[in-house]
């Protein structure tokens, strides 16, 4: 109890969560990162738009043949 309210009063409530359940033994704190243009870039949320055509083709032809087509 006493623990529990303790760890939770030292998270950054805008950069730390805290993970408990049935498969997790102990509480655990992680930090989170922010959902701004570098996490889009490094997931690969691409701007289709920006790219010339000619990107975008080679792409989709490379899309079209990992799924086999």
């Amino acid at each position: 109890g006493q623990s529990l309210r303790s760890v939770l009063a030292k998270l950054d409530s805008k950069q730390q969560a805290l993970v408990l359940g049935h498969a997790v033994p102990m509480p655990v704190v992680v930090q989170i990162r922010p959902y701004d243009e570098q996490f889009y870039r490094e997931i690969g949320d691409i701007d289709w738009q920006e790219m010339p055509d000619a990107d975008v083709f080679a792409e989709a032809e490379a899309a079209k043949m990992d799924l086999g087509f």
